[in-house]
């Protein structure tokens, strides 16, 4: 004959364990100060020259060229004279 075994049930006894797994945290951001500074020059200086050079003409610069002038036309004169009076004399 053909014989059925139940199998035995046995009741379930479950025992709550507490998790074994301890939590590290890490702190993940690591915060980075990026300050960009631009340096702009308030006052822009300009140097203008206050007095400006005149060149005035010295005169007593002048007066040395006037007299020299006035020295070599009157000898080129009394050399003129002179060669017309030999000529007449001759």
């Amino acid at each position: 004959g053909i014989i059925f075994q139940t199998p035995l049930l046995t009741p379930l006894t479950q025992v709550a364990q507490a998790p074994s797994a301890t939590l590290t945290e890490t702190p993940t951001p690591s915060s980075t100060f990026t300050a960009t500074s631009t340096n702009t020059p308030s006052a822009t200086s300009t140097n203008t020259p206050s007095l400006t050079p005149t060149l005035t003409p010295d005169r007593r610069l002048i007066a040395l060229q006037t007299a020299a002038a006035i020295a070599t036309q009157t000898a080129f004169i009394v050399q003129q004279t002179a060669e017309a009076i030999q000529l007449e004399t001759l």
